[in-house]
């Protein structure tokens, strides 16, 4: 097996991580890296947004805000946002927004940089969450990382040292997963 492929297998999501702050600089160069991904028209339409810890609190204020319910479901909200050591934002600036087809073939080039960027995270011993929840579906969280009206959020990435790695989950063969044509 390649050490590609025993990265590609071995990479999962992590959900508590360790507190110590990662580098800036760190992020950008795997960032460089990571927009080595596919790219039909080459638009590169990624962008990358490393929140520093003035956004940071902001994000964690609008995820506690997010969490309604009590004190505590806010805490609790605000704690995953606190308790890693980077936040990253992805979003596709399409070339031509108003061309379904373009801002499709945009979407998946920043999805294949995402992949990318995750699989470098791992080989570093760093592990990443990739998240679209309701946080990032705010008007606020948009303003706060340039992401336009017209542009297409591809997910919040929380990255650090994982304190817990989950299993290997248990994959089963499927014999539909390819299929041969005549």
């Amino acid at each position: 097996m390649s050490q590609l492929e025993v990265i590609i297998r071995a990479r999962r999501t992590a959900y508590d991580f360790a507190s110590e702050p990662l580098e800036p600089d760190m992020l950008r160069s795997l960032c460089d890296v990571a927009v080595c991904a596919p790219n039909h028209r080459r638009t590169a339409p990624w962008r990358f947004v490393v929140l520093g810890q003035q956004s940071r609190a902001t994000l964690t204020r609008l995820a506690a805000d997010q969490a309604g319910g009590g004190a505590e479901a806010r805490a609790k909200a605000a704690l995953k946002w606190e308790k890693i050591g980077a936040v990253m934002a992805l979003f596709s600036v399409s070339t031509k927004p108003d061309d379904v087809e373009v801002v499709r073939e945009d979407y998946a080039a920043c999805a294949c940089a995402a992949q990318n960027l995750l699989l470098l995270l791992w080989e570093r011993g760093l592990a990443a969450q990739w998240c679209t929840g309701k946080v990032t579906r705010l008007p606020e969280l948009r303003q706060l990382i340039g992401c336009g009206e017209r542009d297409t959020f591809v997910g919040l990435f929380r990255i650090g040292v994982p304190l817990e790695v989950p299993e290997l989950p248990n994959r089963p063969h499927d014999p539909n997963l390819v299929r041969d044509l005549p």
